[in-house]
């Protein structure tokens, strides 16, 4: 499982915030859940290219979260034009509420969507 649209926000991010925005691209299904934990513990803000519950992230740092809902990876390169342009429109979308946490981006037609995002606890999971 490839990486591509963590890969095309990281280049996209580094256009968009500024040379002062550090980002790495991590995968879930290739890190370790320390590595997750060691980086969600130092990343201001943790971001996901699509919806998923985040068990793999510790429930401390679950508050800096952001969704950016690109879907599903079938773009083949990070710097796939279609990828690049959905990616910098939900940043410059982002950056308007301050680069708030625990919201949901999502690209619908010509208008961008933002609502609040809510993870359940693990232990109020059945």
């Amino acid at each position: 499982m490839g990486m591509t649209r963590s890969q095309g926000a990281n280049f996209a991010s580094k256009g968009l915030m500024g040379s002062e925005s550090d980002s790495l691209a991590l995968g879930a299904v290739i890190n370790s859940t320390e590595t997750f934990e060691t980086v969600s513990d130092w990343a201001e803000r943790i971001v996901f290219m699509e919806p998923f519950h985040p068990s793999f992230i510790p429930e401390r740092n679950w508050p800096k979260i952001v969704v950016l809902n690109v879907g599903a990876d079938v773009w083949g390169s990070p710097t796939h034009p279609e990828l690049q342009a959905l990616v910098g429109t939900l940043i410059q979308a982002w950056r308007q509420t301050k680069l708030a946490p625990l919201l949901w981006l999502e690209k619908r037609g010509d208008e961008v969507w933002v609502d609040k995002v809510e993870f359940p606890s693990p232990a109020a999971t059945p």
